[in-house]
């Protein structure tokens, strides 16, 4: 990260020599760390993409800077505290362009992250909802700023392939999801439970989709 950061335009050249399995027309992105904050970035900047997937990736850089366990560089590369007069605190925040947000995007953190605290990834998703984007929130209980147990490893991993299946490959996922037929539980809220729950995905969780975007956890016991 450097006050330059944002300033270097963005630039997507097809490969050459032309590779068969390369679609130019089906595009996205994805990061994590640092690589999640550029997700954010591009969802502030560009619609070129047709879906994006970001992990642990900060959405405001003050409120990062505030609650991350690491502090002081963050002033050295802004040019001065929050509160100074550098305008890279604002100017560089993905949060400052939410109006421009349009592009499917997931979201996925590790609920134990004192590096990119879980509040960016949730302000993030907040802001997609706002400006009803498509938007999918997964949150790991037992993960920190990177997802390493093999099971939740796994289920990323899946996750991220479904995504990619349902906005790069709409035809093939709704028929999937037609031969699925009415096995599938409907709906991902549970309203009586308190609203938006965060937590790890259960493999059992339901595959239909609201047409915004939802959040996936486990269900409190009472209501299991």
């Amino acid at each position: 990260m450097s006050p330059r950061r944002g300033r270097v335009p963005f630039r997507a050249t097809p490969a050459r020599p032309p590779l068969a399995f390369i679609d130019p027309e089906r595009r996205a992105a994805s990061g994590a760390s640092y690589g999640g904050h550029l997700v954010n970035w591009l969802l502030a900047t560009t619609d070129r993409f047709d879906a994006l997937m970001g992990h642990a990736g900060l959405v405001d850089l003050e409120r990062q800077y505030s609650t991350s366990d690491v502090f002081y560089h963050r002033e050295r590369m802004n040019g001065g505290p929050a509160w100074g007069d550098s305008a890279v605190w604002e100017e560089q925040s993905p949060s400052t362009y939410v109006g421009n947000f349009s592009t499917p995007t997931m979201l996925t953190i590790g609920e134990r992250d004192f590096r990119v605290p879980i509040n960016q990834t949730i302000a993030a998703w907040s802001y997609l909802q706002r400006m009803q984007v498509p938007s999918r929130l997964l949150v790991y209980h037992d993960a920190d700023h990177w997802i390493m147990k093999g099971k939740e490893a796994r289920h990323f991993c899946q996750e991220v392939h479904d995504w990619l299946a349902e906005h790069l490959e709409p035809e093939r996922e709704a028929k999937k999801r037609a031969e699925a037929g009415s096995a599938a539980i409907q709906g991902d809220f549970h309203p009586e439970c308190g609203g938006l729950g965060l937590a790890s995905a259960p493999s059992t969780r339901a595959r239909s989709r609201p047409a915004i975007g939802h959040a996936c956890w486990s269900l409190p016991q009472g209501c299991r």
